[in-house]
C-alpha cells in the first residue's frame, strides 16, 4: 500500500465455495476505493497465483455487480468495464454509455495471450488505466478512445467501486465459475 493509502472497504460479496468441484474456491469481493481523496487510494492491485495453466474464468475485475463475462451488465449500470483472465487470455472491455450508444454496444478493446502458468500474474486497475505483467503491458483510455474503469465510480450502487471475481465472473453464472487461481492478494495504492 502506498504511504497514507487506506482502503475504505474490502468485503466478501459471495462466500468462498467450490461450486465447480475442481478443487479451487470461487468468491467475489467488493472493493471501495477512496479515489485519491482523504484516504489517498486510487488503484487496486490484484496478484493471482496458479498451480498450473490459468484455465477457465480465473479473474474478473468489474465495475458493476452485474458483469457476467464478455462485457456488459444487462443494463444495470451506466459503467460496465471489465478486465478478465479467461483460459490464459487477458481481455479488457470498455465502459458503455447510453447517451453515446443507445444500442448498448460493449466492445472488447484488448485481447492478449498471457504466459499464465505455474506462478503469478499482477494486475492493476486505476482511474482510466489498467496494467498487467507477464508480459508487461498497460492501457489508458486515450490509447483506445474508449472509457475504462472509473475509480472512484461516481455511479456506483452502494459503496463498491470495483468487484473482483476469483475463479468466476462477478455476477452469478453457473457456467462461468471454473478458474484455477490458487491464491490472490489484493492491495491498494
Amino acid at each position: 500500500m502506498a504511504p497514507g493509502c487506506q482502503s475504505k472497504q474490502l468485503a466478501i460479496s459471495t462466500s468462498p465455495t467450490d461450486a465447480s468441484s475442481n478443487g479451487y474456491l470461487e468468491a467475489v469481493f467488493e472493493v471501495d476505493i477512496d479515489g485519491g481523496g482523504a484516504l489517498g487510494c486510487s488503484c487496486l492491485n490484484v496478484v493471482v497465483e496458479f498451480d498450473g495453466p490459468a484455465d477457465g474464468w480465473a479473474l474478473n475485475v468489474c465495475d458493476s455487480p452485474g458483469n457476467n463475462g464478455y462485457g456488459g451488465d444487462a443494463g444495470q449500470t451506466d459503467f460496465e468495464a471489465e478486465l478478465q483472465l479467461l483460459n490464459g487470455e487477458l481481455r479488457v472491455y470498455g465502459a458503455y454509455f447510453a447517451e453515446e450508444d443507445p444500442y448498448g454496444t460493449v466492445e472488447r478493446i484488448w485481447t492478449q495471450k498471457t504466459s499464465a502458468g505455474s506462478g503469478a500474474l499482477r494486475f492493476q486497475v486505476c482511474d482510466q488505466r489498467v496494467s498487467w505483467g507477464n508480459p508487461e503491458g498497460h492501457l489508458e483510455s486515450g490509447q483506445v478512445l474508449k472509457r475504462l474503469f472509473y475509480v472512484p465510480d461516481p455511479n456506483a450502487s452502494g459503496d463498491a467501486d470495483l468487484f473482483v471475481g476469483l475463479n468466476r465472473v462477478c455476477a452469478s453464472s453457473a457456467d462461468r465459475n471454473t478458474g484455477t487461481v490458487r491464491r490472490a492478494v489484493l492491495t491498494f495504492e
